[in-house]
């Protein structure tokens, strides 16, 4: 019951749907004796901490994230501990420290290189593509994006391309080329369409209606915020 739950958890995460996500990831961990349960009291703890992240908590979701993490490191689990300090990037990205961000982003796509984790590796470099946007270094970011999108296209990761295809559009709209960002937010948009992300869907639509703010398409800019609110 606690795996059902789980994934039914991980699905809804998937479409978007956190309020959903994060009952079923509660639902899933009150069957289980976290003691006896490591490995999965571990997941848990990090599904639950990347939707506190998604939805503002930062203090809960470091919480969440570094208990997953102390059990991993007990059982020794290196894609996991890979994922945890994706994640840990993540959550430190958003709450703005970027040079913690890049230390725990670089822990893991140097772990993940030596054990051969690469759909980890495809996410860390998404993550580290959206610090250095932050930071301004577009050349970096770009090329961090790009490394995203080839690794996502051999192993068929729809959702990394996505994401892939968003990122080059915020850097080719911060760059002033407001076509080329034009043409990667549209197809970001219909890839995460197709795949029924309603996130993904929103932050695209976000991301566009900043876009013709910018180059002064109101119509298109309202309709597209709109869309995203």
């Amino acid at each position: 019951l606690s795996k059902c739950e789980n994934l039914r958890g991980t699905i809804f995460g998937d479409k978007g749907d956190f309020e959903s996500a994060k009952q079923y990831f509660l639902n899933s961990l009150s069957f289980i004796n976290p003691d006896e349960e490591k490995e999965l009291a571990a997941n848990l703890e990090t599904n639950l901490g990347i939707i506190e992240n998604i939805q503002g908590c930062t203090e809960a979701s470091l919480l969440h994230l570094n208990n997953a993490l102390s059990k991993y490191l007990v059982l020794n689990n290196h894609a996991r501990i890979a994922e945890i300090k994706l994640n840990i990037g993540m959550v430190l990205h958003e709450a703005g420290q970027f040079e913690l961000a890049e230390a725990s982003l670089d822990e893991c796509i140097e772990l993940s290189k030596n054990k051969g984790l690469y759909p980890t590796l495809n996410l860390a470099y998404l993550a580290k593509s959206h610090v250095l946007i932050s930071e301004e270094k577009y050349g970096y970011a770009f090329e961090f994006a790009e490394k995203a999108m080839d690794l996502g296209n051999s192993l068929d990761d729809k959702l990394t391309i996505a994401d892939a295809y968003k990122i080059k559009g915020i850097i080719e709209r911060k760059r002033g080329d407001f076509q080329s960002a034009e043409y990667y937010l549209l197809t970001s948009l219909r890839m995460n369409t197709n795949l029924q992300n309603t996130m993904n869907i929103a932050e695209t639509s976000f991301e566009l209606g900043i876009l013709y703010q910018e180059s002064g398409e109101v119509e298109s800019r309202d309709g597209y915020l709109n869309s995203s609110l």
